[in-house]
């Protein structure tokens, strides 16, 4: 009998293309299944052959259904935010959820869960000591709800799932680039890029970068030959953000970033995100002083460990950044 993987989180840039990876390579020998809210946006699967199960992470019965006859799961739901303003959905989605897809899977005799969480969860890195998988974020030094409640999901999953039969592989994705961002995700600093002719301000801070198909094959590695209890970064190139947006400037022939923006000189541009985001947190989630103190962040990592173990591919960004460009223009975002 085929086994059954159920995937959570599909309607997203990470978990839409590894459903279409998964159903691409099926043949047969898998059946898919998808977890997706009634209000989700399903274009990423319109044309694939997979069972869309509705439910919703944080509805324990629906999530228990959704296991039935499930070997595998990819559980890559999750909602990013972040600003302040979100606490307590952050911690409902997040960790709750997680919590229940666990209990779910260990009651249904699930035999593995690929957990994504991010990358988020690392310590800080510089360039010349990039942070590993044996660091957590010092959450003391700078609270984000977002990170704080991704580090709690990653402990309840290992927590859980220790004291059972059913392994738990972590993967961090870093900033993940590509098609199929329909939210959008990450891919929003492109639309922004393009939109404006090119950012011409830059945030002090870094990152790793690293193209959606890379991210891809790091889950379904992961769940081959993960080690269980084990955390993977998927990532790929350690950026400042001012070499993320000067990538983004010549591949797509835009204006290129002159300005930093420091936090004591921006404060006063960032005060009415501040006053408004309780109000209307979504709208203000990137226009506000916390956000920008997050963005001052340095957060190289290193991927080496998920290269060695889960033949993780190290696709140029450039290369993302123009398949995430031509994506939103077949679907006319652009």
């Amino acid at each position: 009998m085929p086994s059954r993987i159920l995937v959570t989180g599909a309607t997203g840039c990470i978990g839409a293309n590894l459903a279409r990876a998964l159903q691409k390579t099926a043949q047969g020998a898998m059946s898919i299944r998808v977890l997706a809210r009634a209000s989700s946006n399903l274009l990423p699967l319109k044309d694939l052959d997979i069972e869309v199960f509705e439910g919703d992470i944080c509805d324990y019965a629906s999530v228990r259904r959704a296991m039935e006859g499930v070997d595998r799961v990819f559980h890559v739901a999750g909602f990013v935010n972040l600003g302040p303003f979100e606490t307590k959905k952050l911690f409902a989605v997040n960790v709750g959820g997680t919590v229940n897809i666990c209990r779910a899977a260990i009651d249904a005799g699930v035999k593995r869960i690929v957990h994504t969480s991010t990358v988020s969860t690392i310590g800080l890195g510089s360039k010349d000591r990039p942070a590993d998988e044996f660091t957590w974020m010092d959450s003391g030094k700078l609270k984000v709800p977002y990170f704080m409640s991704k580090m709690q999901a990653e402990k309840s999953a290992l927590e859980l799932c220790s004291a059972s039969k059913t392994d738990v592989v972590i993967v961090n994705p870093s900033f993940t680039l590509g098609p199929w961002d329909v939210g959008p995700s990450s891919g929003e600093i492109i639309l922004w890029a393009v939109k404006s002719g090119g950012l011409p301000f830059y945030a002090r801070g870094s990152l790793n970068a690293v193209a959606v198909e890379d991210v891809v094959a790091g889950h379904i590695s992961a769940m081959e030959k993960g080690r269980s209890g084990e955390r993977y970064i998927l990532g790929n190139e350690n950026l400042s953000h001012r070499q993320l947006l000067m990538m983004i400037s010549e591949e797509l022939s835009l204006r290129r970033p002159k300005i930093p923006l420091r936090y004591i000189y921006s404060m006063p541009f960032t005060w009415p995100g501040d006053l408004l985001g309780p109000y209307f947190p979504q709208k203000f989630r990137s226009w506000n002083s916390h956000m920008l103190r997050v963005m001052e962040l340095s957060q190289y990592v290193s991927s080496a460990k998920a290269i060695r173990e889960l033949d993780l591919p190290q696709t140029p960004v450039r290369l993302a950044i123009r398949s995430a460009y031509d994506w939103f223009k077949a679907v006319k975002r652009l």
